[in-house]
């Protein structure tokens, strides 16, 4: 085991935990919601406004999605977060659940 002892003053000492305090803020702290200008630092996640925007409905509708559990998300600190990627794929898939459902809804009012 290697034993090095560095030795700092107290100014030292202070910027190094100044540093480390903020690599871990930068790093770690999750991406704060819609009001919060600094989510742009945090391409891949959205907050309700700019999900509901991307996906071209209304927060209303999204809160609803959301508490009913048809739609990807997380939830921090009582917050909601969207991945883009996830919704893109959110999307398509429900595309093409839909598409199934009408060609079944097609077939099942012809045959009457």
């Amino acid at each position: 085991m290697n034993n090095n002892l560095i030795i700092t003053t107290p100014s030292e000492l202070e910027q190094l935990i100044y540093n480390a305090v903020e690599r871990i803020i930068v790093n770690h702290l999750p991406v704060k919601n819609k009001d919060d200008p600094d989510i742009s630092l945090y391409p891949e996640l959205m907050g309700t406004e700019q999900a509901a925007s991307y996906l071209g409905i209304s927060e209303s509708t999204l809160y609803r999605y959301t508490s009913k559990r048809l739609i990807p998300h997380q939830k921090k600190y009582q917050k909601l977060y969207f991945k883009k990627l996830d919704l893109l794929k959110w999307v398509e898939e429900n595309k093409k659940e839909n598409l199934f459902n009408y060609k079944k809804n097609e077939k099942s009012y012809k045959n009457s």
